[in-house]
């Protein structure tokens, strides 16, 4: 057996065991994921989504374990460089991180004034260039210098949004601010931060919602 699919089992196994006695339909309403796809996922048929993996490891209290297992699994399947094992990595000193002062700041986020102005299209295309980046880099580098950059750029959109823009201009920067949070929520996951990785995913949510954007809001 290919050893994605020997890994794939023992993900499935860490997660019946981690539900325990629990119903999968109570399990899964208390998690807020998908009962069909927690199914699937625990019986070795589907590898959850970053944001699955992400509120499983928030309601168990994993320390973003399911999340770097799930991208150990995803490179595997791809042929992507696969991330160190739990054990390969050693601790990381969140002291000289400014994470927890960003999920402050994301949970004081609203009203945000719109008016009759747009953003140079080429900054829209280094938003998402930028953002594709990340999504390569997310697999191979680690959580701390990651969410950095992510903040960094989080910060810079947010700001614009709370500038003088409307119409599709502000869409597309809410679909990004959204992107942005979804990557700070599972940086959050991996080094521990519980809270501000649920405040992150939250922050993710209310941006889809402003996009319509479907994908992004499950």
């Amino acid at each position: 057996m290919e050893s994605w699919k020997l890994e794939m089992a023992e993900f499935a196994r860490r997660i019946t065991d981690l539900r325990g006695s629990r119903s999968v339909r109570g399990f899964a309403k208390e998690a807020r994921v998908d009962r069909a796809d927690l199914t699937r996922v625990e019986q070795g048929e589907l590898l959850p989504s970053e944001r699955m993996a992400a509120r499983l490891d928030s309601y168990c209290a994993t320390a973003g374990e399911l999340s770097r297992w799930r991208r150990r699994i995803h490179a595997m399947r791809t042929g992507l460089p696969v991330p160190p094992t739990d054990e390969e990595v050693g601790p990381t000193d969140r002291r000289e991180f400014g994470l927890l002062g960003a999920a402050a700041a994301a949970a004081q986020i609203s009203g945000r004034i719109a008016a009759a102005a747009a953003i140079a299209p080429p900054t829209l295309r280094e938003i998402k260039a930028d953002i594709n980046e990340i999504a390569v880099a997310y697999t191979t580098t680690p959580a701390m210098v990651l969410a950095e950059r992510a903040e960094r750029r989080w910060r810079s959109t947010e700001q614009m949004l709370d500038g003088r823009v409307h119409g599709r201009t502000r869409t597309v920067l809410d679909l990004r601010a959204g992107q942005y949070s979804i990557y700070l929520a599972l940086t959050a996951n991996d080094l521990g931060e519980q809270a501000a990785s649920d405040t992150y995913l939250d922050l993710a949510g209310q941006h889809a919602q402003e996009a319509g954007d479907r994908l992004l809001s499950d």
